[in-house]
């Protein structure tokens, strides 16, 4: 399936130019299994390293959590 021609001009921005776009991450839920603790939140195998690698690529890479600052 093709992208509709106004979702393709945003893409082709982002393509070309990554550094100016932000990448909001959800954790619990979806990074992370949700789990009671929050110390024992932990990331799934693998998506650490992808982050670091989105890190040095676009200008902002964020996470996005429900839980209180203090957890």
């Amino acid at each position: 399936m093709e992208p509709s021609a106004p979702a393709r001009a945003l893409l082709d921005d982002l393509v070309s130019d990554p550094g100016t776009a932000a990448l909001l991450l959800d954790f619990d839920g979806t990074l992370a299994p949700i789990v009671s603790r929050p110390g024992d939140a932990r990331l799934l195998d693998g998506a650490a390293e992808v982050i670091a690698s989105l890190r040095d690529r676009l200008g902002l890479v964020a996470f996005i959590s429900g839980r209180q600052l203090s957890d």
